[in-house]
């Protein structure tokens, strides 16, 4: 599983790094430090809301860190956040340019 924290100012709750894409499109679980927000969301739908931890939250990531599988399964796909949906945008803004 992959570790991502968020900053813990407010202004960090729509924040969503491009790294928690990463890990989705890898099929990784990840545990999540922050608060709750769209990252937050994001992680609770995908790798279980027992992945969330908020920035004092240190013993329950600790458990949560030193009860790890060396290799836990893969995530099933999150056809939500998938390469198809995440750059459609981009793909479609690019597809004139490209004729």
């Amino acid at each position: 599983p992959r570790v991502l924290v968020n900053g813990a100012g407010a202004e960090d709750n729509v924040f969503v790094p491009g790294k928690l894409y990463d890990y989705l499109m890898a099929r990784r679980p990840v545990l999540f430090v922050g608060d709750r927000g769209d990252a937050w969301d994001i992680t609770a739908e995908t790798s279980g809301a027992g992945c969330c931890f908020r920035h004092g939250e240190t013993e329950a990531l600790a458990v949560a860190i030193a009860a790890l599988d060396p290799r836990p399964a893969d995530l099933p796909e999150a056809v939500a956040y998938g390469l198809e949906r995440t750059f459609a945008p981009l793909l479609r803004l690019l597809a004139p340019a490209a004729r």
